[in-house]
């Protein structure tokens, strides 16, 4: 998986979480109606909206930093090149990021930054476009 401020979506590759996986949900949006015959009619709107839970139990900082500095830099709208498992191919879509949560482990008490992190994740969410 890959983060980045365009449509390339090269600039940072995410570690592969090691908590659970990576658990995928998607949800598709649609049309449903009943015909006269009792027949239901149904038809996509719109893109799936994929959901993924990104969430490591221990982190190092050498990974865990440079994705903070790139939600500070990009905000929490960026683009994704992500294996959409559902349809069996790599895929760029925008993503919002949610849920931040993180504990410091050993953090240096001169450079404040830590040796490590645990129970660290974040949801990402497709917009659907």
């Amino acid at each position: 998986m890959y983060f980045g401020t365009s449509a390339e979506a090269t600039g940072l590759a995410v570690p592969y979480p090691s908590a659970g996986g990576a658990g995928v949900s998607v949800e598709v949006q649609r049309y449903e109606e009943t015909n006269a015959n009792g027949k239901v009619i149904a038809q996509q709107i719109g893109d799936d909206i994929i959901t993924q839970e990104l969430h490591w139990d221990r982190i190092g900082a050498a990974y865990w930093l440079p994705l903070m500095k790139f939600f500070s830099e990009a905000g929490d709208v960026f683009w994704c090149r992500f294996f959409n498992h559902r349809v069996a191919e790599w895929q760029v879509k925008r993503f919002i990021k949610s849920g931040l949560q993180f504990q410091p482990m050993r953090v240096d008490e001169k450079t404040g930054i830590p040796a490590y992190y645990t129970d660290a994740g974040f949801t990402i969410r497709s917009m659907g476009d």
